[in-house]
């Protein structure tokens, strides 16, 4: 069984593994906040670890990940807008308002083996957070047109995406969103996106395996948490979390629990209440929705950055990498009422479908250079779905995309 160590009561923790020697295990921490619960990888399952392929290792040195996940953790004034990786140049910008010197002076005592350029921004984050929500409180027809709104990287202005192809539709929101925002204000045309709603698993779970609902519907799990109140498996919000679930098919004898397991309602991350005790195991599969290899989680990831690599593991499609972060704090309408913020868009390189529906709530993972795998977030949606599908084939319920949408995991960990 799984072993559980206290932990605030404020916190949620997922269970991860951090291998010393032989079976021992460490606790992984953020600014003196502890997010894991160290578990053994039990025996039964690790006979089906592998490591990553190299091709979903993350393309930034570790050395520098280091130092940029050191200036964000210091972030306290809310200076930083985001941070960008331009593999061409083999560097990183790091976009900030204000006075930055401090972050300068960091960055001149690095070791990173490539260049970190800190630029300044021409606004800081919360003044283009406010300006969003101007714009979509403020407006009379701007909700029922929106595909997503978000502020730019540089932090020098908003990008709003709307479903109305008409020149003189997208004028005419324009011309009410500029009038309300004072910040620059792009607007583009774009397709509503959808929500993306392991087949043989068995004791111990893994992760990234197929759940089912009392409805009807077909998720995947992303992370096994705890907290305060309880146990719980982490997925997406839009999953509906207050039903009933169950590991496999609904007719599956392993319950896995009912209701939701926390207050959180900024993005599209939720917990399911484990009303049965599930043997579980620290590791996610990595392979096609078929096989049953997995490799072991080790840690939370720090937020994303803009040109950095992440891997989807969604039940349906199984394992899929080379998935480029193109925007990160994304708010998304999906329609029926259900908009999330904080959102990350990414790309798969190669134009594959990357994940569809069946696959929401599934792991996000960041492999970083050395090949160790961090839990990073959680599958979302899809863009411009179509019959062409990883793993499973598309069908009437089923569509995919290599545009796809996630939700980051470390601040829905930091809420409770």
């Amino acid at each position: 069984m799984i072993k559980k160590r206290v932990i605030a009561s404020a916190i949620i923790a997922v269970f991860l593994v951090l291998p010393i020697s032989g079976n021992a295990t460490s606790e992984i921490t953020y600014d003196s906040k502890q997010y894991t619960v160290s578990a053994p990888i039990p025996n039964e399952i690790r006979k089906k670890l592998v490591s990553p392929s190299i091709d979903s290792y993350s393309r930034i040195p570790q050395d520098t990940r280091v130092v940029v996940d050191r200036i964000r953790s210091i972030d306290d004034n809310r200076q930083i807008n985001g941070v960008e990786y331009f593999p061409d140049e083999k560097s990183v910008r790091i976009y900030a308002a204000g006075d930055v010197s401090y972050y300068e002076s960091l960055i001149r005592g690095s070791d990173s083996s490539i260049p970190i350029v800190l630029i300044k921004s021409a606004y800081y984050p919360s003044e283009l957070h406010d300006a969003i929500q101007d714009i979509l409180y403020r407006t009379s027809n701007f909700n029922d047109h929106l595909t997503s709104i978000a502020p730019k990287t540089d932090g020098s202005g908003i990008v709003v995406t709307v479903d109305v192809p008409d020149s003189q539709s997208v004028a005419s929101i324009d011309m009410q969103a500029q009038s309300i925002a004072s910040i620059p204000v792009e607007f583009n045309y774009a397709e509503k996106m959808e929500s993306a709603i392991r087949f043989g698993d068995t004791i111990p779970y893994s992760t990234g395996t197929l759940m089912s609902s009392d409805l009807g519907t077909a998720c995947t799990t992303a992370f096994w948490g705890t907290n305060a109140h309880g146990e719980q498996v982490i997925t997406a919000n839009h999953c509906d979390t207050t039903r009933s679930w169950k590991m496999g098919a609904y007719d599956s004898s392993a319950l896995l629990g009912a209701g939701k397991a926390s207050n959180y309602t900024e993005s599209d991350v939720d917990g399911i209440k484990m009303t049965s005790s599930l043997q579980r195991s620290p590791t996610m599969y990595w392979g096609n929705y078929l096989e049953n290899n997995v490799v072991a989680l080790h840690g939370i990831a720090r937020e994303p950055i803009v040109g950095d690599y992440v891997v989807y593991n969604g039940s349906f499609s199984g394992t899929v990498a080379n998935n480029i972060v193109t925007a990160v704090n994304l708010t998304i309408n999906y329609g029926n009422g259900k908009v999330y913020g904080g959102l990350v868009k990414t790309k798969q390189q190669n134009e594959i479908p990357a994940a569809g529906n069946g696959d929401s709530g599934g792991p996000v993972a960041m492999v970083d250079a050395s090949g160790r795998v961090y839990a990073e977030g959680i599958i979302s949606g899809i863009y411009q779905g179509s019959n062409s599908c990883t793993g499973i084939p598309a069908d009437d319920y089923r569509k995919c995309s290599s545009i796809v949408t996630y939700a980051p995991l470390l601040p829905y960990l930091e809420s409770e």
